[in-house]
């Protein structure tokens, strides 16, 4: 009784953090729909997470739709990641300066053109169209150091904006591998979680079977009910780690976690 109370307890709460993120009215009743899992889901993300962190291991099952190699799966991240496509474009902005306070050393060409119109109202004007062109030639002899100093500070902004590129994407890296792990990892315990299920409900079976023939108490069929519901407990568990480890396995690699769910449904 105090796990189905601590369990109702952990449901409401649940439910009311989904609905504060669904921005929904905390007096609407939140309706669940359970997600239908595929047959052999568990062996499908294993052998696709282990393909891709082991590109030795080859394997005949169909994969969920994720990248087959480490290496497409951190191009994707890499593209898609917000964190690097931010560190990238920070890059290229200080390269582009970098190019700008160059110039600061070319020659500067200013080419002004004028017209002016008289209607001569008084009568006495001898001209009454006149234009002009105008132009400027500056070139740089000396500045006191000033475009050099910007120039090499412009350098050092490309050297910290590649290091913060380099470290987004060793923490991508870090992010796409781990998640992988998880999806395998998470695959195989609810692989061994269905198993356990299967293995105590015959136990139950073979419990009432010999309490039936009076060759066992009943306290053996109730701890056989018991560990069964137990097994069913850790395969809801083992279920619920496996469909989180893919819905991290697509953040890390930048893509919705809502297109990943539509796979299994």
């Amino acid at each position: 009784r105090q796990n189905l109370v601590s369990a109702e307890a952990d449901f409401r709460r649940t439910t009311a953090s989904l609905a504060r993120v669904l921005s929904l009215d905390p007096t609407t009743a939140v309706e669940l729909v359970p997600v239908a899992l595929p047959p052999n889901a568990e062996g499908i993300a294993g052998s696709t997470a282990r393909a891709i962190l082991d590109p030795t291991v080859s394997d005949d099952a169909p994969t969920l739709p994720v990248p087959t190699t480490l290496e497409a799966a951190l191009r994707q991240a890499f593209t898609n990641r917000p964190e690097v496509y931010q560190a990238e474009w920070a890059r290229r902005a200080a390269q582009a300066r970098v190019d700008f306070e160059r110039k600061g050393m070319l020659p500067e060409l200013t080419l002004a053109a004028n017209g002016f119109y008289d209607p001569d109202v008084t009568g006495f004007a001898a001209i009454d169209k006149s234009w002009s062109i105008v132009a400027n030639v500056a070139i740089p002899i000396w500045d006191a150091g000033l475009t050099r100093a910007r120039t090499r500070q412009a350098r050092e902004d490309v050297a910290a904006a590649e290091a913060q590129l380099a470290a987004a994407r060793d923490a991508v890296t870090e992010d796409v591998k781990l998640a992988l792990i998880d999806v395998e990892n998470a695959a195989n315990r609810r692989t061994t979680a269905e198993a356990n299920v299967e293995q105590a409900r015959e136990a139950l079976r073979i419990a009432r079977v010999r309490y039936t023939a009076g060759l066992a108490p009943n306290v053996e069929v109730t701890d056989a009910e018991a560990a069964l519901t137990q097994a069913r407990a850790n395969a809801v568990n083992a279920s619920y780690d496996y469909i989180s480890a893919l819905a991290a396995l697509n953040r890390a690699l930048g893509s919705y976690a809502d297109n990943a769910l539509a796979a299994l449904r």
